[in-house]
């Protein structure tokens, strides 16, 4: 018997490392501030040098055409003495983990944070308030179509709000009282003998049901 293979557990650091290398090639390249981001979040490597080195490569040349590579080939990426100037630096700064301060610090805005897709990293102009807004709204809305999918009337159809027994100049009670029991005379009356009752009980509650919608 064959087993399927594990989900792996989800790495946030590592998530935001590739969204800080997505940035750094939409901005041209590797730079001063996307380096040290990048090495804030690679906080558990063996050998942080040659990671930061490989890291400025891939910000340099990720997602080029050839041409642009040739012409980038001399700024492949970091020197191991770039890379470990920049590590002993990185000692007396403080480090930007939350999402907006990241986002100021890598110079990241609403547009571009839609274009790249980026979920760990914040917005300049779209905080993390207005975002956990933005997910309510998006979220009420995608529901409010699932129930409309359903078959659910909006609230503003609905019998509390257009009161129908008004115009029929009877009480709440009874327009419910008639509603119900012409559903079920609907339902005991369907084709193909769909929901036909089976014993005595459902019998009277179906005569019952039609006596209450006569009165």
């Amino acid at each position: 018997m064959t087993r399927g293979k594990r989900k792996r557990p989800y790495d946030f650091p590592a998530q935001r490392r590739i969204e800080i290398e997505q940035i750094a090639v939409a901005k041209g390249g590797a730079n001063r501030h996307s380096l040290l981001a990048w090495h804030w979040h690679n906080t558990h490597s063996s050998d942080p040098v040659t990671a930061l080195v490989e890291a400025s490569k891939r910000m340099n040349r990720c997602g080029l055409t050839r041409a642009e590579a040739a012409r980038r080939r001399n700024r492949d990426g970091l020197s191991l003495v770039e890379a470990c100037a920049l590590l002993h630096d990185a000692r007396h700064i403080r480090p930007r983990r939350t999402a907006d301060a990241l986002a100021k610090w890598l110079g990241v805005d609403r547009a571009m944070r839609e274009q790249l897709k980026l979920r760990t990293i914040g917005a300049t102009d779209f905080l993390k308030a207005a975002r956990a807004l933005a997910r309510k709204r998006k979220d009420k809305e995608r529901k409010a179509a699932h129930r409309r999918e359903a078959g659910a009337k909006l609230h503003l159809e609905s019998a509390a709000r257009t009161q129908p027994w008004t115009a029929l100049g009877i009480s709440r009670r009874t327009w419910y009282r008639r509603h119900a029991a012409l559903a079920l005379i609907r339902r005991h009356s369907s084709p193909l003998g769909e929901g036909v009752p089976t014993n005595q009980s459902h019998r009277a509650r179906g005569a019952s049901a039609k006596r209450d919608f006569r009165r």
